[in-house]
């Protein structure tokens, strides 16, 4: 793009881009984001200047599209939620096993927890919370932990007790009773 008669036009085709976003597919938008960021390194000031505005635009349309999702699924009572989550990401058998093993165990540590599934450490709650955490876009983000410089994602389904001892979450409980998983008897 250059400055004169060819930047006005240049300008109306950035602002046509940007009207385009919303209709645009996903794989489109990842085309325009790279092109943009080429030309923030390789292009003209005016290149650069529009790169930067179709940046913001499609940062907005991401945005605005995560704030229309939360909004869907936060409106649902928490059981719901929990069903949506592991019918659009069904568990593994590890998955299945973890939460089995608290819904037949509540009240213990992560350490303990572990020896009921046969491993050492705290390896049932590294399990647990990385399920959670994949399926943490169905959730309010848990408690962040400082000391631990990440988020508390077990906290998405399991609650942390006086002497570090899980227990699921009531609508937890009720939702994996809905998708086939129940303690015990």
């Amino acid at each position: 793009m250059t400055n004169g008669p060819d930047a006005a036009v240049g300008r109306k085709n950035i602002d046509k881009l940007l009207e385009s976003i919303p209709t645009r597919t996903t794989n489109q938008k990842s085309t325009m984001r790279s092109h943009a960021l080429r030309q923030l390194d390789t292009g003209t000031e005016i290149e650069r200047d529009d790169a930067k505005r179709l940046l913001d635009a499609l940062d907005a349309q991401t945005q605005k599209h995560e704030d229309e999702r939360i909004s869907a699924v936060m409106g649902r009572p928490e059981a719901e939620r929990v069903i949506l989550a592991f019918k659009e990401l069904p568990w593994t058998k590890t998955e299945a096993a973890v939460i089995q093993v608290l819904l037949d165990n509540p009240g213990l540590t992560s350490t303990v927890l572990s020896l009921k599934m046969g491993w050492e450490g705290k390896m049932w709650h590294l399990r647990f919370g990385e399920m959670c955490k994949v399926r943490s876009h169905h959730f309010p983000r848990p408690p962040y932990v400082e000391s631990r410089k990440d988020y508390f994602w077990s906290g998405i389904l399991a609650d942390l007790e006086i002497g570090n001892l899980f227990v699921m979450k009531p609508e937890a409980v009720r939702a994996f009773h809905k998708l086939g998983l129940r303690r015990a008897s």
